[in-house]
Formats: C-alpha cells, structure tokens, sequence
C-alpha cells in the first residue's frame, strides 16, 4: 500500500499556501490522521505565488531527509513551475519532484476550457515528463461515469465535434475488445508514452473489479495511433506524410 496526501489548498485552521511553516506543518497533521511515519508521497496541491521556490523545495527536501517523505509531487502546476522547481532541486542539490498527477483523460479539453484551479495534462507536460523522467498520474480519467453512463451528459468543457468523433473511435475501439469505453480509456491511458497511472474509484465493488479489468486489454499500434488520431488534425497530417 502506497500513502500519498496533499497540501496546498486552505481549509479552517489551516491557511493554505506551500510556505516552508505550512509545508512541515501540514505534514505532521498529516502523520497523526494517518497513524504512520512516513508518506509515501506528498504533494504540492496548487500554486503559490507568494512563497519563494526555494523556501518550498527547500522545505520539502527536509522532510525527506527527516525520512518523513518518501517522493515528493506536484498537482495542477503548470510545466513551467514544475520546471521551475526542479531546476532549483537540482541546483542545491535538494529532492526534486518526481511525480505530477493531473486532469486527464480521453477526450480533449476544449479551447479556452475553464477548470477552476484544475490544470491538464498537455503536451508540453508529457513532454518534459518523458525526457525527465517523471511519473505522470492522471484524475478525473472517467468523467464521474459519463462514458457509460446515459444519464451522466459530458461535461461542457469537453463537449463538441471532436469529443463526438473521438467517441465513435472509443466506441469501435472497445467492440473489438469486447470491453466498455470507460475500459478503454484506462487502457489508452496506460499504453501511452509517457503512460499516465490513472486514478479510479467506485461506491460499489463491481465498478472496481470492471475498472481493474482494464488492465487485460493489449491495444495494438493501430488501435493506438486510430484512439490518438481521433479529432486531431496534427497527428492525421503526420499520417498522411
């Protein structure tokens, strides 16, 4: 069992923020609530504008070091701070972020969609990802049901033609596996590169044995580049070159 918790965001009693005080602070609330030593993972949960990254990174290498921290990540920050960050790790030799969990899934955000203070996965993010060597984790991969469920609409930030044709491929997709689109979304999550380690949950044990089963789906290539070429031209004219 891996035990990761966040922090970052405000809550009563606890102002939020990634100061070196809030950093430590947190995470010995965190060890009490949890009855254990050590983390296995904690996470930057936002952006901080107001504190200094090396007071952050600084502040999290400690507790590495206290052997309180195991991994340290990042959630919803954008590339360039995660970048940012890491650059800073490396240059006082301090532990560096080593993974990112964010929003994603199948369908592409529209353009100009609003999250709030979720941020997605993008291209820029695999990216770095892929060349730095960090592990990339994905929530929210499932749209609360949406693929399979008829009285769960997508949501609007995703909604539109291209979602309308990447659907159609999901769907041919998962006939030829026999499985279900939500499935498939796993399993395109985890056939990716770099791969995204996907979040699931379900209230009911049948919805964690059908998630878990999409770990026996193999796609192949062509099932691949047919799931990644769906409503995105760049990779369509790739193709045709």
């Amino acid at each position: 069992m891996v035990v990761a918790t966040k922090l970052g965001f405000d809550y009563p009693g606890c102002p939020g923020g990634l100061s070196a005080a809030e950093i430590e602070r947190e995470c010995e609330k965190s060890l009490r609530r949890l009855q254990t030593d050590t983390l296995d993972l904690y996470y930057a949960h936002r952006h901080d504008p107001q504190t200094p990254i090396e007071e952050t990174m600084e502040a999290f290498d400690r507790l590495q070091r206290a052997g309180k921290v195991r991994a340290i990540g990042a959630s919803n920050l954008r590339v360039w701070r995660i970048a940012e960050a890491n650059s800073t790790s490396r240059i006082h030799h301090w532990a560096p972020f080593s993974v990112v969990e964010q929003r994603h899934t199948y369908l592409r955000p529209r353009h100009g969609a609003d999250f709030g203070p979720q941020v997605c996965i993008n291209e820029d993010l695999k990216d770095y990802c892929r060349v730095n060597g960090l592990t990339l984790i994905g929530y929210s991969v499932l749209l609360q049901g949406a693929y399979t469920r008829p009285d769960r609409p997508l949501p609007a930030q995703y909604a539109g033609p291209e979602a309308c044709e990447r659907i159609g491929v999901l769907r041919a997709v998962a006939a030829e596996h026999e499985a279900n689109l939500s499935q498939v979304v796993i399993a395109w999550m985890l056939h990716s590169d770099p791969p995204v380690l996907p979040i699931v949950a379900g209230s009911r044990l049948e919805q964690l044995t059908e998630n878990l089963a999409s770990l026996d789906i193999r796609l192949s290539e062509d099932q691949m580049r047919r799931l990644d070429a769906a409503g995105n031209p760049d990779i369509k004219q790739a193709w045709l070159r």
